[in-house]
Order: C-alpha cells, then structure tokens, then sequence
C-alpha cells in the first residue's frame, strides 16, 4: 500500500465601490502554484487563520508555526454566524454568510481592504477567482456573483436557476476555476418544504469564463454536497479533476461518496471512493505540497455520538490508507493543509477542543495538547493555512 436560462443581472450596492486588492495569485485556480510549490517551505513560514464563531458572532485569529502561537483578535467581529474561508495562493477570502460580505485578506501580513458588499440575502459561502475576477457562490441567491477586482463597480448576479426549474434557486455550495471554465456545486433543495431536502442528485453548474454563459451542466451522484471543490494533481490517476463530499447522511455510509468532476473538454462526474470504504463523509479535502496525497477529514454518526477523523488518500493508487492519522480519541472535523507540508486540523473533542498541528511529512501530531480558542469553530471551512 502507498503512502506516498441564462441571465445577467447588474446590481447596485451601497458600499461596493472599487475595493484595493492585495497580494492575489491571479493564476493560481487554474495553476494551484501555491498549493504544490516544487519545494516546501520551512515550517516557519507557516500561518494558519482560524475563523471561529458561536453562532451569532466571531472573530478570526491567527496560529504561527512552529511556535504554535495563538493571535486571538486579527480581525475581531468580522466573520459572524456561520464563516468560510477559501485560500487561493497566498490569499485568503473570508466568504461571511450573515452578514453578505467577502473579505479579502493578504495571508503573509494579514492586511485587507474593507469588506466587498454583497446583496442582502446572498449568503455567500465560497469563491473561485478567474483572472481579474472574483466568482462569488451565494447559496441563497440565484447562484453566482461576479465583482470585477480591477474597475470594481457592484456584482453582476449570474442565474444558475436553470438547475432547479421548480423554483429557480440552485442552492450553491462551492466553486473552482480550472482553465477558462469556473465549475459551480449546487445542492438543488426544495426551499418550500420543511428542512429544505434535496430536490434529487446534486449539480454542476460549467461556466464559460470567456463571457460566463453556461457550457454544461452535470448531475452528480448523490444529494447533499458538504466542503469545497479541490482539485487533484494533474500528473496523478485523476489529472487534475475536483473533487467535493457529497453526504446524504452521516448515519447511513450506503449512501454518498467523495465524487469526481471532470475538467477536460467532455467533463463527467463519478465517485472516487464510497463513504463506506472511506467510513464517513469527506467533509474537508486539501491536497498535500507536491501532489499525489489528499488529506480528508472525515466525519461520522454512530448511534447519535459524532466522530471524525484525518484519512490519507493515495491518488497515484487511488486508495485510502489503513487506519487515520489521528487517534479515536479526536474529533477532527476540519482541516487545512500548510505550504510546508504539514496539516492544521480542527479537533471538537469534548476533553480537549481546539487546533492540533500534525507533521505532513512523518504524520505525527506536533502538538500536545489542542490549542483552545476563545470561541468555538463555524459549522463550514475554517481554517485555511499560507506563507507568512
């Protein structure tokens, strides 16, 4: 086994004016340059930033590496109720779902313009950057906004409501540029029925970046698209198609697996690896400096108790490790993978809650004992991990 109906929209928002931009790998969706750098910094390049929130209110704080310092207010009170962060190269997008607002943040020296306003209601949740433009998933709007990073000037809302015709709201979730297309997740929920379930599989949204119409849709396996778009390398068994969890349940492991999006000229969507051999949902995925690994975390129910843990997945075999990196012990539910190789994760655990810092290269845990925050982490992607 190795362990190696398509519609544009121009809409005008107050506070969305031309917002200066700092420190954007222009190239780095469809390149990931940052993400595999031929050679892996030292480890005290390191910084991790964690978004935390209570539900109602959050901060986002900082950890260095390897001195596990911990910097509790880098930007207190901006991400809210329920945070995501996305890394693109060395920035990081704080995608604040209650308060309709994308924050650009210079990983290295934590710097960032005012927030990008969004329109009330958006709810953004990811982003995808294609050349000079940032492609904003909102996952109560009609799918897709658009900012201009050079003019500026308010977001042009694409509708991607042709993937649920009942209703007209795709319910997106995540999106990634490879090339010139932006590939966009979208769940496809009944929003007038109690809970909102899915309406059936989830979709994929391809959009022509040359002058954003729609060039294809997909159905995908299964319902319930969990986590981020990430892409595999592009010399390995997968030749840099995404990958996203899809989770109709964390009871129920029959259903859903770590599905496959491809990115050539006839894309497809498959399954890379049951949640049942993966003995969970893949509820974050980040690819190791360098390629050929995916760290996932993965998460579980068994009889109503939680667990969660870290998986290694070979994609030069296409096969997922023995056993986890962490012990049963932690409930890991998050992670980020470092440009040095090594893995912040997100461990809720009752006795010791917190960040732990395990070793990319021996795979052993570099902490001793979780890293508290002041504040419990959002319920999407809340670490992301730069140079600093």
């Amino acid at each position: 086994m190795s362990r190696s109906g398509w519609l544009l929209v121009a809409l005008g928002v107050a506070g969305c004016g031309e917002p200066p931009i700092v420190g954007v790998d222009a190239a780095v969706d469809a390149a990931g340059a940052d993400a595999a750098p031929d050679a892996a910094p030292p480890r005290d390049d390191d910084r991790a930033l964690v978004a935390t929130s209570d539900g109602t209110a959050g901060a986002l704080v900082s950890l260095d590496l390897p001195s596990q310092t911990l910097a509790t207010a880098v930007l207190p009170a901006l991400a809210t109720a329920q945070p995501a962060l996305r890394r693109l190269g060395r920035t990081v997008y704080l995608a604040d779902r209650t308060g309709d607002q994308i924050t650009v943040i210079d990983g290295p020296s934590q710097t960032h313009p005012p927030p990008i306003a969004l329109p009330a209601g958006s709810h953004p949740v990811d982003v995808a950057r294609l050349g000079d433009r940032l492609y904003v998933v909102a996952e109560d709007g009609v799918g897709l906004l658009v900012i201009d990073l050079v003019l500026g000037g308010p977001p042009v809302a694409l509708d991607l409501g042709a993937l649920d015709p009942d209703d007209g709201l795709p319910n997106c979730t995540s999106a990634y540029a490879v090339g010139g297309n932006v590939f966009v997740v979208c769940a496809v929920l009944d929003d007038g029925a109690p809970g909102r379930p899915p309406r059936g599989v989830a979709k994929v949204a391809i959009v022509d970046g040359d002058d954003d119409s729609l060039a294809g849709m997909l159905d995908l396996p299964w319902s319930s698209p969990v986590g981020q778009l990430q892409p595999t390398p592009l010399d390995s068994h997968y030749v840099g198609d995404l990958v996203i969890g899809l989770a109709p349940s964390e009871d129920d492991l029959s259903t859903g697996c770590l599905a496959r999006i491809g990115v050539d000229a006839t894309p497809t969507t498959g399954c890379v690896i049951d949640n049942e051999d993966l003995l969970g949902v893949a509820r974050r995925v980040e690819m190791a400096p360098g390629g050929g690994l995916l760290w996932i975390a993965v998460t579980a129910r068994e009889d109503g108790v939680g667990r969660g843990s870290v998986r290694g997945f070979d994609v030069d075999s296409a096969t997922v490790w023995d056993g986890s990196l962490s012990p049963a012990s932690q409930e890991i539910v998050d992670l980020a993978v470092c440009p040095s190789g090594d893995l912040v994760v997100a461990d809720v655990g009752a006795t010791e809650p917190g960040l732990r810092v395990y070793s990319g290269g021996t795979t052993l845990e570099l902490t001793t004992a979780a890293v508290a925050l002041d504040g419990p982490l959002g319920p999407r992607a809340g670490i992301a991990c730069t140079r600093r």
